[in-house]
């Protein structure tokens, strides 16, 4: 039986204002928006939020905007961050397969993975992205995605963003508040370069400034890989 199409719905708490998107994806990946909301807000400053109460009513104003134009609710969102509480950096993490060469599963990329995850970060911070992995299985390298490869040895190259907790947190309890659950959090830049980037300039090489009202921030790209941000 056939399945409707997925319902996504994003979410930009900005410096100056709100943006609220809801599209369908069909099975075919092809993405249509239903609707879209914005409304102004006060209450955030250099992408941090400084007073609860008029961020949640802008992020509830601008998300019902949405759903009355697309005739479709909004409950799970993605939604961006930026400013200077996120810092990203290369990270290369390895995992032992045993002792014998065999195939790489799914359940060795998780525990890849998580170890990625588990790489020492200053105190408060947490790991918010993990953006262009890029495999080595032995003595293979640039693999993009080692499963049913035989090996031993398996690591992996990435770029990890971090962000200190308590900003996110504080952004994810407004959305809350506004009656919204997140389903993930984004980096700006990178959502942006994921929206706009064709795959020759991600592999060429590319950089995306998010010029934002109270901050700016950006991601490079090149060799199909994210390689710098702030």
């Amino acid at each position: 039986m056939a399945q409707g199409p997925r319902v996504i719905a994003a979410l930009d708490v900005g410096n100056h204002r709100v943006l609220a998107l809801i599209a369908e994806l069909s099975e075919s990946d092809e993405m249509v928006i239903r609707g879209v909301g914005l409304a102004p807000s006060s209450g955030m400053r250099s992408g941090q939020v400084v007073q609860m109460k008029p961020v949640v009513a802008a992020i509830k104003a601008a998300a019902e905007e949405a759903e009355l134009m697309a005739k479709l609710p909004a409950e799970k969102v993605v939604a961006s961050v930026a400013g200077i509480f996120v810092s990203g950096r290369l990270t290369r993490a390895a995992i032992s397969m045993g002792a014998r060469e065999r195939e790489v599963n799914m359940s060795d990329l998780e525990a890849l993975h998580d170890a990625v995850r588990r790489q020492p970060l200053p105190a408060g911070h947490t790991v918010l992205n993990v953006v262009s992995p890029t495999y080595s299985l032995d003595d293979q390298d640039g693999l993009l995605d080692p499963q049913s490869m035989v090996g031993r040895h398996l690591a992996v190259d990435a770029y990890v963003l971090a962000c200190q907790e308590s900003p996110v947190r504080t952004i994810e309890k407004a959305i809350n508040e506004a009656g919204l659950e997140v389903e993930e959090f984004l980096f700006a830049p990178v959502a942006a370069a994921d929206a706009t980037l064709t795959a020759d300039e991600r592999r060429l090489g590319a950089i995306v400034i998010d010029i934002g009202y109270g901050s700016t921030s950006y991601a490079a790209f090149s060799g199909d890989k994210l390689l710098a941000s702030g």
